[in-house]
């Protein structure tokens, strides 16, 4: 006779007959393994997780070597103890990119990074190009752990909404640390502030750097940006209140393809001039300016932006000065232009959204003062 559990295994062997014979029906099992594993390619790694509970073909299928070189969690926030977990299990040697977001508790705290989790992410992922830590608290964990020596390779950081200490970045003035970095990402990392500008000026293959929301931030961190950072072609200064005209003044030394200056509203019209005047590098490269929600912008900023006739993308949304006749004039010369114009628009989601991330830091700034 069979036993209880001899009978259980028998029964779900014949469950998971049923269930390969129903895929076998299905359109998608019908495509080679190799069309699977490129559509595979674009689902994070939970979603793959769960894609590889599916049928036994599908298990095989998700293991293949081309859908381990990205680990992704950004999607589905965990905490550090569930990331390790699921780390352990997904991190392979041939794993080039991990992003991960960490889970905010109820009481909108971040989730603690630890230098262990960094050792054992970089013992199991020694060749890492891309590496996002998002939503953490980086209290305890200082540069060093990020700058290990299997992360000499990166050339994407991003450390978005996490929490770094006060000069937190002094590390990369002794030593050429991360030398091949050229994106880094540091959206509403509050505590940024222009000593850190001085600091990250020594990573001189940077081409990608965003600051938005990073309130603390001048016009006085900006030279030595602009001295040091000459490979810089995106820059992103959204949300910081301190940028004004002296600012734009110095960015004009760069080749600068693309800068976003939402919600600067400092900016004046001869900062606009100064960013096109006719020994301005940027003038020649800048390809697409953001300047929504700059109020005191008026209709003589256009005269300086006809200047920089390279331009073919130009937001000038929520500039209240602005006048119809003049955006109309604009469209007309540049047709080959995008412009983006008129009053804030609340359909906009990702336009309230920033306005709200704005608003929000200018209450953190009060509430550090």
């Amino acid at each position: 006779m069979f036993t209880g559990s001899h009978k259980q295994k028998i029964e779900r062997q014949k469950a998971l007959a049923e269930v390969d014979k129903a895929n076998e029906k299905a359109i998608i099992s019908q495509l080679p393994d190799v069309i699977l594993v490129h559509i595979f390619q674009y689902l994070d790694t939970l979603t793959l997780v769960s894609a590889s509970l599916v049928c036994r073909r599908w298990y095989h299928v998700c293991g293949d070597n081309a859908l381990t070189t990205t680990f992704d969690m950004r999607t589905s926030p965990r905490s550090l103890k569930q990331l390790w977990m699921i780390s352990r299990r997904k991190l392979t040697k041939n794993t080039v990119a991990v992003h991960i977001r960490g889970k905010s508790n109820f009481n909108k705290t971040m989730e603690n990074l630890t230098e262990a989790y960094l050792e054992d992410l970089f013992k199991r992922c020694d060749q890492l190009t891309s590496l996002s830590f998002e939503c953490f608290d980086f209290t305890k964990v200082p540069l060093a752990n990020i700058v290990h020596p299997q992360s000499e390779g990166l050339i994407h950081l991003s450390l978005r909404e996490s929490m770094l200490p006060m000069k937190w970045f002094e590390g990369l003035e002794h030593g050429n640390l991360l030398p091949n970095l050229q994106t880094l990402d540091l959206h509403t990392c509050s505590k940024v502030a222009n000593n850190d500008l001085q600091a990250i000026s020594y990573l001189k293959s940077l081409e990608r750097l965003v600051l938005c929301n990073c309130y603390r931030i001048s016009a006085r961190g900006i030279p030595t940006l602009v001295t040091n950072l000459r490979s810089l072609k995106h820059l992103d200064f959204s949300g910081c209140p301190g940028i004004n005209n002296v600012a734009l003044f110095h960015l004009a030394k760069l080749e600068l393809t693309e800068l976003l200056l939402r919600f600067c509203h400092l900016l004046t019209d001869y900062g606009i001039n100064e960013l096109f005047r006719d020994t301005s590098c940027t003038k020649k490269t800048l390809r697409k300016l953001d300047l929504y929600s700059c109020h005191e912008l008026t209709d003589k900023c256009f005269e300086n932006v006809i200047k920089g006739n390279q331009l073919t993308d130009l937001n000038v949304g929520g500039c209240n000065k602005l006048t119809r006749e003049k955006v109309d004039c604009f469209k007309e010369l540049f047709p080959e232009c995008v412009l983006q114009s008129g009053p804030v628009n609340s359909d906009d989601d990702q336009c309230d959204k920033d306005e709200n991330d704005f608003h929000a830091c200018k209450r953190m700034r009060i509430s550090a003062h």
